[in-house]
């Protein structure tokens, strides 16, 4: 082992060298330090320190006079005089601060400029003053006591110089020393004599007035007498104690209490004490006074042993330290650290560590060599040390700033860079100084503690030394660790600061903290990570958010700050984290992703987390900032157009309304993947949005008069909710239109024209089951509970994964608290069903779940980690689930025709599907026969056919399925469960929710199974007897056991499991037992319940891990428990509660500390009434509900129409992924779907009423899709508009086949002309008709404002821009014809069919027509041409059947008159359409007929239809007609003529 360890701290410095000391004394106070020296030359030398200032010498000469000869001096308590004793007795007061200091301001008793003289007293002893000590009394009166040649002491006053009193002893006298105890009240004085005796003389106690020398009547008594206390006077018993415990360190301890305390030692017989009093010096013992710790101390150093015990005041006390020191031990200086020793040559200064010397009283003890620390020799061995001072450490520990950067400092935190920034107060160490025959030395430190430690630590990671060292100067090790750690990290020496971290015992937050001050985020978040993995680090809820949210801002740090390819990394591993990870502030992930535009990052925390209202919020607040990213920002364009995001966008209206602005001015701008994620997101008949969308299609209830009643005021209160729903659905037809019209090429589909064909619903081939399953208005999970109150439902207890459906809390515990997200959506809850971290509730629209997904028991996909919303179940869309159960970690539903579903957790085969995977979706369970009723277990489920058999599937390890022939201890499939005795006996219902089960049959209940702890319990019990007795295994969980007969006629109305206990429902009474084998009992009431207990009926029964509730008639919920009921109902702290509960038990055997929850069972508690819960509306009506439930609507999702087996859940058929190895694509990817103009018209016609025909007419024109704008003015009922834009559309459809009309067949009666009218028909052929000009060359614009919005009312040549009117009903030009307009509108409303031949012809050859084939008499040569010519005739025909419909014969003038127009412009063959027009001529002869020979076209029509750039041409009325057959015209006019001759 090596010496001096610490050498290097400390250096002996020599202050004065080459003097001859004789004499010396030294004087501190306060920052003043004085020390005089007197040479054997008789000269007095002074060195003065103030503080830290540079030292002072000064040289005195003294009296040359051999009388003069100084024989001793010493310094005043204020070190302001030196008192100069010689050897004639005199005295002399020389002002020594004075002479080195002139600016300190002394108090002038004496004289500042010359030595103050005190002739020798008469009453002096004669003898030669061999020392002297100045006592300032505590009245403050200067006196000095000086030792003499001859052992007497005398007392001179330093006013006057008078002799006061005197004492003695019989030897000479060598040092005298003042003590004083800590309270002040007793002032004495140590005489060391010639021979070695040490003697103690009380001087001063205030407490009783004494004061020596006493008065002077007691003085004259005593003048003469020397009371010497020997050893024979001492107590026998004390000598032997003492010598016991000093000289062979044995024996037993004196116990403090029976020793004399200071105090009473020095009341004692005061009158005794006026002179000395011989101290036990017990064969060497040394007594010194010391000041140390803060306190005056009295040392005994035993040199045979070398045992120094430290005292108080009075030395006869138990020793408060002992300590061991090194041999050769001469004198001692005490401080507060360290001991400074001498040895026995005088010419060595040892340092010793007091907390290393520390040694037993009792005992032999060795001495600790690490406790000398070092040793220093004086330079001139011939030189002798004289006296050893102490050297007070009067250094300021300066503070390190200022005020202003105090206040800064408080704001931020920095990391010390260097030794000087560390905040850590200096190390008071105080030393010595040394003074020998021939210099003067100081002991000082020549390198710091602290910064010796720091450079063992970081330099040379020596932690043991460092360690040593701090025990040493009792430094804080913790702290200086830490400080260490704080150098290093700052430095980026991060591992080995981390385990300074470690060592220190910092605070983990902390150390996260000062590790994220550094900005080394990759760092950071490599410890963050394993302090989260790491299942060993025990962190309260707090710290983890708190670390959490640090490893959310250093990821995002991370990804703004680098790119590319490290960038792509980072990403993903922030991803990671963010879906795994279950501890951190979730909205200030959301908010911190989306102001750093990590888009990807927002939409998983929508997607994978179920933060879609914090994400909507965020969007909608970046899109009304100046920080909008552009519209070709891909991947903000893909979180935007998340599809989980539609139950939040419709329940939010404020944030939803500007987040669809900005879709409706953008949507031409985006790209066709976007566009159809988009389609996703506002799908209106999605089952998230079916639950609002369809409040607005109610017109009749058929709910009871409850429900009606809060519909109407649902659809009163919410007039916002009404007019989002109406924009969601208006923006959703935008952006389909906008996704047909970039991805649609078919310009026009003339089946169009009609409504679209719907494909029928699939038809159940099972029927109804008879008997539905009880509805659960109240549920209790594993730490929480859910309770249906009025149709809304209540939450409370643990949040853990937001299984509250609370949204993300940052609370541990939640009392009662309204599920938000559902009452938004205005459905009814019917059922609830708590597992052990999720939530399913029954609604009257599906099945909403919360919670954790992690094993798929939400049944919402794989890449859904947890949601702490409401999420609808989108694959049970089309069945109608009638119950849900939950199990610990799976779930079950059950249709109305007897069908089982399952997913979740599969492990032990619980989902019953032959295998033991998890489902992330609802997956139906195969079986042949009709369920009735389902319940679900920790590991196993139970199913209840209509016949009463029972099934069950899943784990069997404790009897979960009875006795069954198992192969193994679980069942992939249903498997039967026996029952006994009665194994055939139907059973009536059954419960399970944990790993026991319970059910009714006929009036009895039965139970099997147990729970874990009861199995081992069960199995150490009869262990023995299984080894002695026989080798079959005792299992009595495995079979049925009988707890309960009903001796009532009415059935038992419900039961219900826990972990160890059941409860049964009978008859309105509650009945529980706290085991499977324990007693049934009632509950225990409070007075107040017990008062109302005959009339107390309850409805619900559940029971949770340690507690049950049930609900009272009156709707009142009660709760029975341990303490966990408390913070599941009322939300207390968790961890308080596990505080007052748990107890710390030793097992004997092992030794080891186990803590036990100490539970209060519910059997013994009182009742808790759930607090916060409104009061019920109306009485529960299980039948009302039952109704409601089988009658609720089924929307038709849009994506049917084209697409068979469509799932919006893109994810459905992933495959299950690993984690770190999570692929992210899913976030980002398409769907794959065909939607055409079929889709689109389908919902135009289905929505019509629910969105802005305007605004939807004017975004289907700039896309052109004039089909769809048709269809928006035929539901207007603006006939003329709807043919105009299917006119437009065909028109475009034509022009892509380039077709040559030049190669249409002429008919010989139609095209006999002249050469003038055959160049005018050419130029026809060429140019553009009226609709071409007015609505294919025209603005949009110029469409909408010639619209007309009254097609009925509106003249047919209603066009402002022409010149002047003509009445359709002039007669002029035709002669024959004597019809009014009102007779022809008489004639058309009784249908009078025409009697004439020729209309006999026209019907016949309608008939013959109709046959496809025949329609058309031209032989085409381009089928093109033909299919062409065929559609126009159907969209001819349709516009005018639907036109002959409305009975308005002026719309039906203008309905010919632009069909006319456009094949007659478009050059198509006349005989075609001659054939259409004459299919039903019955039904508009008489329009058609003004249209051909009532018009003049020179001012009006013709301008319009033969209009050719900017030249206009006049044509004849006869024009226009000579484009039909004269066979055509004359069966017109026969038409006409037959009418007219008919009225």
């Amino acid at each position: 082992m090596s010496q001096f360890l610490l050498q290097d701290i400390f250096e002996l410095k020599c202050l004065v060298r080459n003097i001859d000391v004789r004499l010396n004394c030294r004087i501190e106070n306060g920052v003043k330090q004085l020390l005089a020296l007197v040479t054997n030359d008789g000269d007095i030398i002074l060195h003065y320190n103030y503080g830290e200032l540079p030292s002072v010498f000064k040289r005195i000469p003294w009296f040359t006079e051999s009388s003069k000869i100084i024989q001793a001096i010493c310094f005043d308590p204020t070190a302001t005089w030196l008192l100069v004793v010689c050897l004639d007795a005199s005295l002399y007061i020389i002002p020594a601060l004075s002479l080195v200091d002139k600016k300190q301001k002394i108090d002038c008793k004496w004289s500042v400029n010359d030595i103050t003289y005190f002739p020798k007293h008469v009453n002096t002893p004669e003898s030669k003053p061999l020392c002297a000590v100045w006592w300032q009394t505590l009245e403050c009166n200067q006196n000095a006591l000086v030792g003499h040649e001859n052992g007497s002491i005398g007392l001179i006053s330093l006013t006057d110089g008078r002799c006061l009193g005197s004492c003695s002893v019989n030897e000479a006298i060598t040092h005298l020393y003042l003590c004083q105890d800590n309270s002040l009240d007793s002032v004495s004085l140590l005489i060391n004599s010639s021979g070695g005796q040490q003697y103690r003389l009380i001087l001063e106690q205030p407490s009783t007035g004494y004061l020596w020398p006493p008065e002077a009547n007691n003085a004259v008594d005593d003048s003469n007498k020397s009371r010497l206390y020997n050893l024979k006077q001492m107590s026998v018993d004390k000598f032997y104690s003492f010598k016991q415990r000093i000289v062979e360190g044995r024996g037993t301890r004196r116990d403090s209490q029976a020793s004399e305390s200071p105090s009473e030692s020095s009341h004692s017989d005061v009158s005794s004490q006026s002179v000395p009093e011989l101290l036990p010096r017990l064969c060497d013992t040394y007594f010194a006074p010391q000041y140390a710790r803060n306190r005056y101390l009295f040392s005994a150093y035993y040199k045979p042993t070398t045992l120094l015990t430290v005292h108080a005041s009075d030395v006869e006390s138990a020793p408060l330290y002992v300590h061991k020191l090194p041999q050769n031990t001469n004198t001692l200086l005490l401080t507060d650290r360290l001991i400074y020793t001498t040895n026995d040559e005088l010419n060595s200064v040892s340092i010793i560590s007091t907390q290393l010397s520390e040694s037993p009283l009792e005992g032999d003890s060795e001495f600790n060599p690490y406790s000398l620390i070092a040793q220093f020799n004086v330079e001139n061995q011939s030189e002798k040390i004289l006296n050893v001072y102490k050297f007070t450490d009067v250094t300021l520990d300066r503070a390190r700033w200022t005020k202003d950067d105090k206040k800064e400092s408080s704001k931020t935190f920095v990391l010390p860079k260097s030794v000087n920034d560390l905040n850590i107060h200096k190390v008071k160490i105080d030393t010595c100084v040394i003074v020998t025959t021939n210099s003067v030395y100081k002991l000082i430190v020549s390198c710091s503690p602290i910064n010796k430690f720091i450079k063992l630590v970081n330099e040379e990671w020596n932690l043991e030394r460092a360690e040593y060292l701090s025990i040493v100067f009792s430094l804080n090790l913790q702290q200086l660790l830490e400080s260490c750690g704080d150098l290093l990290i700052s430095n980026g020496t991060f591992h080995q600061g981390l385990i300074l971290y470690k060592q220190a015992k910092t605070h983990l937050l902390k150390r996260v903290l000062k590790l994220a001050v550094t900005a080394d985020c990759k760092a950071l978040l490599k410890f963050v990570n394993l302090c989260l993995s790491a299942s060993k680090v025990d962190m309260s809820m707090a710290t983890k958010i708190h670390i959490g949210n640090l490893a959310v801002m250093a990821y995002t740090e991370l990804v703004l700050r680098f790119g590319g390819h490290l960038r792509t990394v980072n990403k993903r591993e922030f991803m990671n984290f963010l879906y795994y990870e279950e501890y951190y502030d979730q909205v200030l992930a959301v908010n911190v992703a989306c102001q750093a535009a990590h888009w990807g990052v927002v939409t998983l925390l929508a997607k994978s987390r179920g933060l879609q209202p914090e994400v909507v919020a965020a969007l909608s607040q970046i899109i009304q900032t100046s920080r909008i990213p552009k519209t070709h920002d891909h991947e903000f364009l893909l979180t935007l157009s998340e599809p989980s995001l539609s139950q939040s966008l419709l329940i939010y209206p404020a944030y939803c309304q500007v987040i669809l602005a900005f879709i409706r001015l953008n949507v031409q701008h985006f790209p066709v993947d976007i566009l159809k994620r988009f389609v996703l997101q506002l799908d209106p008949s999605q089952p998230s949005a079916v639950p609002l969308v369809s409040k607005l299609f109610q017109r009749t209830k058929q709910a009871s008069s409850l429900d009606s009643t809060l519909d109407s005021a649902d659809l009163e209160n919410s007039p916002q909710t009404a007019v989002v729903v109406r924009e969601f659905v208006e923006t959703f037809i935008m952006v389909l239109v906008a996704l047909i019209g970039k991805s649609e090429t078919n310009y026009f589909n003339i089946s169009l024209l009609e409504n679209t064909e719907i494909p029928d619903w699939p038809i159940e081939e099972k029927e109804p089951i008879k008997k539905f399953p009880d509805l659960k208005p109240i549920c209790c999970g594993n730490e929480h509970a859910a309770i249906v109150r009025n149709n809304c439902v209540f939450m409370m207890g643990i949040a853990n994964s937001g299984c509250l459906g609370l949204g993300p809390l940052l609370t541990q515990t939640s009392p009662p608290r309204l599920v938000q997200t559902l009452a938004d959506l205005k459905v009814k809850v019917l059922s609830v069903s708590c597992g052990r971290r999720h939530t399913l509730a029954l609604t009257d629209f599906g099945v909403y779940g919360w919670g954790s997904n992690a094993y798929g028991q939400l049944g919402l996909g794989q890449y859904i980690r947890e949601t702490p919303y409401p999420q609808i179940i989108s694959a049970l869309r089309d069945v109608n689930v009638i119950d849900v159960v939950t199990g610990q970690y799976h779930s079950m539903g059950l249709t109305s025709h007897g069908s089982v579903y399952t997913w979740g957790w599969g492990i032990h085969g619980q989902l019953g599907h032959g295998s033991c995977n998890n489902e992330f979706y609802p997956k139906l369970l195969h079986f042949d026969y009709p369920i009735v009723q389902i319940a679900a277990g920790h590991a196993h489920s139970l199913i209840l056919t209509s016949e009463g058999k029972l099934y069950g599937f899943g784990s069997n390890a404790f009897g979960q399925l009875e006795n069954c022939d198992i192969d193994g201890s679980k069942a992939t499939k249903p498997t039967w469960v026996v029952i006994m005795p009665e194994i055939y006996a139907p059973i009536d219902k059954i419960a399970t929710a944990y790993f026991h089960n319970i059910c009714i049959r006929d009036k009895e209940v039965y139970t099997w199974g147990a729970n874990p702890q009861e199995v081992r319990l069960s199995q150490s019990k009869y262990s023995q007897k299984l080894i002695t007795v026989s080798t079959k295994l005792y299992e009595p969980w495995k079979n049925s056991l009988h707890i309960y007969t009903s001796v009532s006629e009415k059935p038992i109305e419900q039961v219900a499991v826990g972990f160890r206990h059941s409860a049964i429902l009978h008859n309105g009474k509650l009945l529980w037992n706290r085991s499977k084998e324990g007693e049934l009992c009632s509950p225990k009431l409070r007075d107040q319940d017990t008062l109302i207990s005959l009339s107390q009926r309850f409805l619900h029964v559940s029971c949770g891990l340690d507690y049950i509730m049930a609900m009272e008639q009156s709707g009142r919920v009660l709760a029975w428990g341990n303490n966990t009921v408390a913070q599941t109902l009322l939300g207390k702290s968790y961890e308080e509660n596990i505080k007052q509960e748990s107890k710390m038990i030793m097992l004997r055997n092992t030794r080891r500390v186990v803590k036990f929850p100490q539970n209060n069972q519910n059997g013994e508690a009182y009742p808790v009434e759930v607090p916060g819960l409104p009061t019920m509306a109306i009485t529960f009506n299980s039948s009302d509900h039952r109704l409601f439930h089988l009658q609720r609507n089924r929307a038709r999702s849009i994506f049917s129409i084209e697409n068979i087996n469509f799932e919006t859940n893109i994810d459905i058929n992933s495959k299950p992924f690993i984690r770190n190895s999570l692929n992210f694509d899913y976030l980002h990817r398409i769907p794959n779907f065909k939607l055409t103009s079929k889709t689109l018209h389908y919902v135009l016609e289905t929505y019509y009423g629910y969105y802005d025909t305007e605004n939807i007419l004017s975004k289907c024109i700039d896309f052109e899709n004039y089909q769809a704008a048709s269809k928006i003015a035929l539901l207007d009922g603006h006939y003329s508009d709807s043919l105009g834009f299917q006119l437009a559309a065909f028109k475009k459809y034509m022009d892509k086949f380039q077709l040559d009309l030049n190669a249409i067949p002429k008919y010989k009666d139609l095209y006999e002309k002249n050469e003038d009218d055959s160049k005018k028909v050419d130029s026809n052929k060429t140019s553009l008709g009226k609709f071409e000009l007015n609505i294919i060359n025209n603005s949009p614009a110029h469409i909408l404002s010639s619209s007309s919005s009254l097609d009925s009312i509106r003249q047919w040549d209603d066009l402002e821009h022409q010149g002047g009117l003509e009445s359709p009903c002039e007669m002029a030009e035709i002669g024959d014809v004597k019809y009014s307009v009102s007779q022809y509108m008489q004639s058309m409303k009784h249908d009078s069919p025409p009697i004439t031949s020729v209309s006999k012809m026209i019907s016949s050859n309608t008939v013959i027509e109709e046959n496809p084939k025949e329609h058309l008499d031209i032989d085409f040569k381009d089928n093109n041409l033909k299919d062409v010519v065929e559609m126009a005739s159907k969209l001819i025909e349709f516009y005018i059947r639907n036109t002959y419909a409305s009975e308005n014969h002026i719309l039906m003038q203008t309905i010919l008159l632009k069909c006319i127009e456009f094949w007659l412009s478009n050059s198509l063959p006349v005989s075609s359409l001659e054939k259409v027009l004459l299919k039903n001529m019955d039904k508009y002869f008489y329009p058609l007929s003004i249209l051909l020979f009532c018009k003049n076209f020179n001012n009006n029509l013709g301008e319009e239809i033969i209009k050719k750039e900017d030249e206009t041409k006049q044509q004849k009325s006869t024009g226009f007609l000579k484009q039909f057959s004269t066979k055509f015209c004359l069966q017109l006019c026969s038409m006409v003529l037959e009418n007219a001759n008919k009225a």
